[in-house]
Formats: C-alpha cells, sequence, structure tokens
C-alpha cells in the first residue's frame, strides 16, 4: 500500500471527525478514517511524533490545516 519512504500525515477536521489526509511526495491526496491510519502505522511499525518544521514547509496558515504528524520508520 505505501513505499518504505517517509510519509506525511495531516490531521484535519472534516466534519468534526477523526480523519487524516496524507501527501506522498506532495502529489498525493488521499483522505483516511484515523483508524485506518492506526492500521497503516502499525503494519508498516511506524514512529508518530510531532513537526512543527514540516507543517511550516507545507503551510504557514497553522487554523486551516490543524495538525500535522510526521512519520519515519523505526
Amino acid at each position: 500500500m505505501f513505499s518504505k519512504k517517509s510519509i506525511i500525515i495531516i490531521a484535519t477536521r472534516i466534519k468534526k471527525k477523526k480523519r487524516l489526509k496524507i501527501w506522498r511526495d506532495s502529489k498525493e491526496k488521499k483522505i483516511y478514517k484515523f483508524k485506518k491510519i492506526q492500521k497503516i502505522i502499525k503494519k508498516f511499525k511506524l514512529h508518530l511524533s510531532y513537526c512543527y518544521s514540516t507543517f511550516d514547509k507545507l503551510n504557514h496558515n497553522r487554523k486551516k490545516i490543524g495538525f500535522i504528524f510526521w512519520i519515519g520508520i523505526l
């Protein structure tokens, strides 16, 4: 499903439901439910950590996007 490259996941509030948008190589934009993201993290043994620097590079408007997480392979 995903290559072993780093994946940027942006958590947004869509109709007050927990969903995450995935940016991979800044071309693909997909929206997944939070539970599906958890399955992907478990499958690839990914480590979820908060990253401000990645957030600032993508978009300076924090209110529009919400939260951003950087996922790297352990």
